[in-house]
């Protein structure tokens, strides 16, 4: 018979189990770099100055009360702290808590593996930051509380770098930047600088993309043209309001480097955010418009000087028919009754010079409904004079004219406040006002019409209403559409000239015409007559 040898406690078994892992560590430790056993938070291999090719090892338990404890290093790790003897020490109190932190992060993760557990460890902040890969490898095989472990720490080189989601979406910007013609850039809203923009920058406004990363604010806002600072001030300030998934677009003029001014269209939206959730960057581009606005600039003289055009053609056709075609009637029903009296006394039969006179009488008539009418629309197509009376006074004259000559209730109603300084918006609502009358007169079969003038949040603001006959739904008056005709569509190119809005909304129980004008557009467009004043007073 044997030696009978007692039963070895559970906890006794144990620890003699751990104690063999820890000579298992140290023996495998042994065969790289040599083992060993001051208190530096962030030792020097883990900086970011660190060279690459430093892979620092050390043996950690886990115990309930210490959290990780160490249990022997290598020769990079001591060199890193220029001191020996680690052994037992807490890993806290070595090395910064992150990696305690991260490491016990991964354990619950990858609780029960067996195998190499790998992540990548940020340490540090700002330009002092690198990124470290880190391998787990359990020694405690079938443990779940992987009490034993050999931790790798080796600074990550830069092809083999793990990306973080912004670092990933910086990059993917950098990629898809060089292959558009738009100007890319990332801006600080806090410090309100351009971090990044794409070389396109540098075609666009003559700015090498380095050169623009350094530009103070108080430099960047003084290349904003001086009457679109103000826009400019305000689009920065909405970033910071600017939810997720919002864009927000401007449109403003910055100096080039050759000292002229380019358009440019910027949109911009969230890029990142701040710990408290405030907007801390915002990813944009800017498209330059500068050729699209000398069009629209061209567009808009050309479209300003048809409508002058129209005006005077305007003015010749209401005196062709005042002078001539109106006086030809008149002649005619001259004519018509001197012929009721050459030829009424020497008719034989009394049903013949009924019948005849008859005939005359309402030749007669014909002839004064012809005049009356043409007279009418001299009158509404003749544009009247406003430098002297203004548009109020003017309108007002106009509409009770329109009301005597067409026996239709027309009356205007004009806000006491009321006030309007331009004469090119006064010259266009006017002859809006007349386009309208003139349609209500031919067309709407209308019994009375009211007009309104009023200043509203700055705007200036014209309605034309009648209780005519319509002439379409709101929905079917589209662009191009035979219902609009000639006079609605110059309306509507008389107010857009100001980047106004015209409404036409018409049905059964009548047509309503409203026309807005911004104020502050007046300059947009300016009569030649007003050209030539601006001219005179510079000279």
């Amino acid at each position: 018979m044997g030696l009978h040898q007692p039963p070895t406690s559970p906890r006794r078994a144990a620890s003699q189990e751990i104690a063999a892992l820890r000579v298992l560590a140290r023996n495998r430790m042994n065969k790289t770099n040599g083992i060993s056993g001051g208190r530096k938070k962030i030792p020097l291999m883990m900086a970011a100055e660190a060279p690459e090719d430093i892979e620092a090892q050390l043996v950690i338990s886990k115990r309930a009360r210490n959290g990780f404890v160490i249990e022997g290093v290598n020769e990079e790790f001591e060199r890193s702290f220029a001191r020996r003897n680690f052994n037992g020490e807490s890993l806290d109190a070595v090395v910064p808590r992150q990696v305690s932190s991260a490491i016990s992060s991964q354990l619950r993760k990858n609780a029960g593996a067996t195998t190499d557990i790998r992540f990548e460890l940020t340490v540090g902040r700002g330009q002092r930051a690198a990124i470290w890969n880190v391998v787990l490898t359990p020694l405690s095989r079938g443990r779940r509380d992987h009490s034993l472990m050999i931790v790798r720490i080796r600074k990550a080189a830069p092809s083999e770098r793990g990306h973080s989601a912004q670092e990933i979406a910086v990059h993917l910007l950098e990629r898809f930047a060089a292959t558009v013609h738009d100007v890319m850039y990332i801006a600080d809203v806090a410090e309100q600088k351009i971090v990044y923009v794409n070389e396109r920058i540098e075609g666009v406004l003559g700015y090498p993309p380095k050169a623009v990363t350094k530009f103070s604010p108080s430099f960047l806002i003084g290349l904003v043209h001086p009457a679109d600072q103000a826009i400019v001030v305000e689009h920065l300030a909405a970033l910071a309001r600017l939810a997720d998934g919002e864009t927000r677009s401007v449109e403003y003029r910055m100096r080039r480097a050759d000292g002229q001014y380019a358009w440019l269209r910027s949109s911009d939206a969230v890029f990142q955010r701040a710990s408290d959730g405030s907007v801390r960057k915002i990813v944009g581009s800017a498209i330059d418009v500068t050729d699209c606005r000398h069009l629209l600039e061209n567009l808009r003289q050309t479209s300003s000087r048809l409508l002058e055009s129209q005006n005077q053609e305007r003015r010749r056709i209401a005196r062709e028919l005042h002078d001539s075609t109106a006086q030809h009637l008149v002649a005619m029903g001259i004519s018509l009754a001197r012929l009721d009296r050459l030829i009424h006394p020497n008719l034989a039969s009394l049903d013949s010079a009924a019948d005849i006179a008859n005939t005359m009488q309402e030749l007669r008539s014909v002839a004064r409904e012809a005049q009356n009418e043409i007279r009418t629309f001299s009158y509404l197509l003749h544009p009247p004079i406003l430098e002297s009376l203004g548009l109020a006074e003017t309108l007002r004259r106009f509409v009770a004219g329109f009301a005597r000559r067409t026996r239709i209730d027309a009356k205007l109603t004009v806000a006491r406040d009321f006030s309007c300084g331009s004469h090119a918006i006064s010259t266009a609502l006017m002859r809006v006002a007349q386009e309208a009358l003139l349609n209500v007169f031919r067309h709407a079969s209308a019994s009375e019409v009211r007009l309104s003038l009023v200043n509203q949040e700055q705007r200036i603001r014209l309605e034309v209403r009648d209780n005519g006959r319509g002439f379409a739904a709101p929905s079917e008056i589209q662009e191009g559409s035979p219902l609009l005709g000639v006079g609605l569509l110059g309306m509507r190119a008389r107010v857009e000239q100001f980047r106004g809005e015209l409404v036409v909304l018409s049905d059964p129980a009548g047509t309503l015409v409203r026309a807005t004008i911004p104020e502050r557009n007046a300059s947009l467009v300016q009569p030649a007559k007003e050209k030539a004043m601006g001219a005179a007073k510079a000279a």
